[in-house]
């Protein structure tokens, strides 16, 4: 009698244990999947959507501001290139009264690449410039390329494509 229980046990408790095998199972498969994935895209796309549109944005009345806007996400050649053309910037746009508005559309922003510290990140920007010789719509689509500094992502290169 004693051996028809062990059996009921043994069968009883081999669901149990086979749930547990594979619930072991995929959470190690699930780690290794979770491992494998790339870095959340969210922080490089924020970034480079705000810095497209800085760079496109400019008003002949805050151009000092807006140039500080694109500078506050930039970093290295890009960031000295855009500071070395400061003054030209400032004084082509006061001299001009460019009022310049850029957008992203909705869906206008899509990872690239994407690793741990570099991210290019496509942008399409709609721009709206008006000035003493009337106003032009125009559509950009630049490529931003950006890299991890001390856990923030920032500008290395804004290209048009």
């Amino acid at each position: 009698m004693g051996g028809r229980f062990d059996l009921v046990r043994r069968l009883a408790t081999a669901p149990v244990a086979l749930a547990l095998v594979l619930m072991l199972l995929l959470a190690s498969s699930g780690l290794v999947w979770w491992r494998g994935l790339p870095p959340d895209s969210s922080a490089p796309s924020a970034v480079a959507r705000e810095e497209a549109e800085n760079f496109f944005t400019l008003h002949h009345e805050s151009v000092q501001d807006d140039v500080d806007k694109v500078l506050a996400l930039a970093v290295g050649d890009f960031k000295s290139e855009y500071a070395a053309r400061r003054e030209e910037i400032v004084k082509h746009v006061r001299a001009r009264k460019l009022e310049v508005a850029a957008t992203i559309p909705e869906n206008g922003v899509a990872v690239e690449y994407l690793s741990e510290s570099e991210a290019r990140i496509l942008v399409a920007v709609d721009v709206s410039s008006r000035s003493e010789d009337g106003v032009e719509d125009q559509r950009f689509r630049c490529r931003l390329t950006l890299r991890k500094v001390d856990d923030s992502w920032l500008v290395a290169e804004l290209e048009q494509v």
